[in-house]
């Protein structure tokens, strides 16, 4: 995944940020060090949590797992995101909702998804 990509979750409230350029170490909320997040790479999840991508025209199209991820109140998809070495795009979302949406099609990006149940999901895309 893209080595200077950073996402970090305050175990407190809950709060999460993307990092674009810091190393980290001063990243605070609710009076304590955030946590850095960790890519999810426990192989029973990657069905129903891995990105999913195919190129259409200037589009990648972008859905979460086989079988689309379930999106209910209690278990949902909060955010798609692309990072290149150059660009990021974020979409939030929410329960009941589609996680299929479209990005620009951005050779060699990774596409990372964060599950409020499960915790962050990456894929490179290698179309």
């Amino acid at each position: 995944m893209k080595k200077n990509v950073r996402f970090y979750i305050c175990s407190t409230c809950g709060n999460q940020i993307g990092l674009i350029h810091s190393n980290g170490n001063d990243i605070s909320c609710c009076g304590h060090k955030m946590d850095l997040m960790e890519v999810n790479e426990s192989e029973e999840l990657f069905t129903s949590h891995l990105p999913i991508f195919s190129k259409s025209e200037d589009e990648i199209v972008i859905k979460v797992g086989n079988k689309e991820h379930p999106m209910t109140k209690e278990h949902f998809i909060m955010w798609i995101a692309q990072v290149s070495d150059h660009t990021t795009f974020r979409t939030q979302l929410y329960p009941e909702q589609s996680t299929t949406l479209r990005f620009k099609y951005i050779p060699n990006s990774t596409i990372y998804a964060y599950c409020n149940k499960h915790g962050l999901f990456a894929k490179k895309v290698d179309l």
